[in-house]
């Protein structure tokens, strides 16, 4: 199922998608331009959070990889930064060098503005025109006891006009199997599998009872397409299973010790180190009291202040969270939080990258019309085994791209089809292979995004750790730390330690703690992280010596910020309000840029339990070659060591 062996007579240019495309422009149907008809293709909705959304388009290009399909990618919706009507989505190219992608992993790639028009287009402009098409798609999210009858809800369908009808992935597809009732991740295999016939006609076959019908036609649910494979989300995937994460927060000197860690380690390495002071930390901390503890951490932690540099009014929206983690990929050294996938790809690309050290409502409009087939529950890593288990094999998904594996799917699913808005049932459609949510999937973990961080990930190792920044977003977090460290934007900026502090929305993991304070790791665990960082930075052979600390985070209160300012002025953060980038660049642009800000450090330092922190964490390890940490949260002391 690795798609390998001889091209296929469309390969051609990864570049050029007109081998694949009978238009340069988008079209009023998807199905009528596509153009190779042996080409066979995959998309998933977003629908989890920028961050997790980033890891679920990784997820879907390595499905891709995995059945031979091109990945035709959404665009990111504005879960975090506003309403779709306020904000709008930003395309996938507009944050990622996809022409450095698609000739890395030597696949074509493309995006759904590719290949239909949305429909706010047709309704702005006479000449343009979006028909509503109906589409089968699998969904993943109907694995979870809680919306066990309800695909994921994502924008995408209905900004594209597709009126889709989903069949569950079998419960089998999760990660046990189906052994354990309460998973809800799926295994990539599992879900991979589904882009095959034997496999996709089986989930098919068990899951068309329950497919959900489109809008359009409520009594005739549509069968998952084939062509265009698609899945309702690609987040909740895995490969191995994974310990339950732990439900606290963890001080800010928890950070700090394992700043100085990496800062020692960073010194020791061969050729003389490197000491990195300077610790730029990132948050999504609001507290300023949180930030007090981090300014207090000293002169050489400092973040990014957004507001300040008013961020979102001169660059957008997006911008203060992808300079955060465009901050923390470009450290030497990283420090991050456990759990958070945001620290966690700033710590890989930080290592990869920098060869460092990382410890308002959308206005409705009816036009998509979905008929759902849920997949077989043989489709959970428990094969079904588990009661209550959503975790999806990857590979089972997957099947159902192919012939025989779509065929006993199908046989098996096909009195679950949910019918249409008109109540016809539509099987899953072929060509445009299609799921629900391809977030809850995996190999073997158990636990959400457990496979996406390991070590051995194929997400990350073969895809996340490719999907750079585009030019015009990396050189603007450039420009913005250039600012904040003092420099010449025609200067190299200096190493520093990028700090993803997860706060805000972590709030209602400490219900059973009235005082947040001692559910959160204080500021001072967050300066002994990144002191630590800084020391295992000069430690390495190649040591350096990185002072400066730059800080994300989703607190507002000033007094944490005030925190964060006293531990010294080479600790710092991009003040998106300040610095007006919604304004300037959009409202995407504060999250999207403090992402990038985060995989620019040289070391990392996040939030245990947050995607922004691990996936920062990520980037700053494989791609400033950094090194980074997560800081435990969730008690008094629970990132002492």
């Amino acid at each position: 199922m690795s798609g390998g062996g001889r091209l296929a007579p469309w390969v051609g240019s990864f570049a050029d998608n007109s081998v694949l495309l009978n238009s340069r422009k988008p079209t009023s149907r998807f199905r009528d331009n596509l153009r190779a008809s042996d080409a066979k293709f995959i998309t998933a909705w977003p629908s989890s959070g920028w961050t997790n959304d980033v890891m679920a388009a990784m997820n879907l290009v390595y499905m891709g990889m995995l059945t031979g399909r091109v990945p035709v990618i959404p665009p990111f919706t504005p879960s975090h930064v506003g309403s779709m009507n306020e904000v709008g989505p930003i395309a996938f190219r507009d944050v990622f060098d996809v022409q450095a992608l698609t000739y890395g992993l030597g696949i074509h790639i493309l995006e759904w503005d590719d290949l239909k028009n949305p429909a706010i287009a047709a309704a702005t402009n006479m000449n343009v025109s979006s028909e509503v098409e109906r589409l089968g798609c699998w969904s993943t999210w109907m694995l979870n006891k809680v919306d066990r009858e309800r695909p994921r809800d994502s924008a995408v369908p209905q900004w594209y006009n597709l009126d889709v009808s989903y069949t569950p992935v079998p419960p089998s597809f999760t990660l046990s199997h189906g052994h354990q009732k309460d998973q809800y991740y799926a295994s990539l295999w599992s879900l991979a599998s589904l882009a095959y016939p034997k496999s996709r006609d089986w989930a098919w076959a068990t899951q068309r009872s329950r497919t959900l019908p489109t809008t359009t036609d409520p009594k005739e649910p549509v069968e998952p397409d084939d062509r265009m494979l698609c899945f309702d989300l690609l987040y909740y995937i895995g490969l191995a299973n994974e310990e339950e994460a732990k439900a606290c927060f963890a001080p800010a000197s928890a950070y700090a010790r394992r700043v100085k860690e990496i800062q020692d380690a960073l010194r020791a390495r061969p050729n003389g180190g490197i000491d990195a002071r300077h610790v730029l930390v990132t948050s999504d901390e609001r507290n300023p009291e949180w930030w007090e503890e981090i300014a207090e951490l000293g002169a050489e932690w400092g973040w990014i202040d957004h507001a300040t540099e008013q961020t979102v009014q001169k660059h957008g929206k997006w911008y203060p969270v992808i300079l955060d983690a465009v901050f923390q990929s470009m450290g030497v050294g990283f420090v991050g939080t456990d759990h958070s996938t945001m620290s966690q790809l700033a710590q890989k690309r930080v290592e990869d990258w920098n060869q460092g050290l990382g410890a308002e409502k959308l206005a409705y409009m009816l036009f998509v019309d979905v008929s759902f087939t849920p997949v077989p529950p043989t489709f959970t890593l428990s094969r079904g085994a588990i009661e209550n288990d959503y975790i999806l094999s990857t590979w089972a998904l997957a099947s159902l791209a192919y012939p025989e594996s779509r065929q006993r799917q199908l046989d098996w699913q096909r009195h679950r089809i949910l019918p249409d808005s008109s109540g016809k049932k539509v099987e899953p459609d072929d060509q445009l292979l299609c799921y629900d949510l391809l977030y809850y999937i995996g190999l073997v973990e158990s636990a959400p995004a457990g496979d996406f961080f390991a070590d051995y990930s194929p997400f990350w190792n073969l895809v996340g750790t490719r999907m750079h920044w585009t030019k015009p977003l990396t050189d603007l977090a450039t420009q913005y730390l250039c600012r904040q460290f003092g420099v010449p934007e025609s200067s190299p900026v200096p190493p520093f330690i990028s700090v993803h502090i997860r706060r805000s929305d972590f709030k209602m993991a400490c219900f059973t703690e009235k005082d947040p304070d001692k559910c959160f790791a204080p500021v001072k665990a967050y300066e002994r992280r990144v002191n630590e960082i800084k020391q295992s930075l000069r430690s390495r052979p190649n040591g350096i010596d990185v002072t400066k600390v730059i800080v994300t985070s989703d607190e507002k209160d000033p007094k944490w910020w005030d925190q964060i300012a006293a531990l010294g002025p080479e600790w710092g953060w991009i003040d998106h309000k300040a610095e007006r980038t919604a304004e300037k660049h959009g409202q995407w642009y504060p999250m999207i840029l403090d992402a990038v800000i985060q995989s620019f450090g040289t070391g990392f330092v996040g939030t245990q339990h947050s995607t922004m922190s691990r996936i920062a964490h990520k980037r700053v390890h494989d791609w400033q070659d950094g090194l980074g940490v997560e800081v435990q949260w969730g008690s008094l002391g629970a990132d002492d060591h």
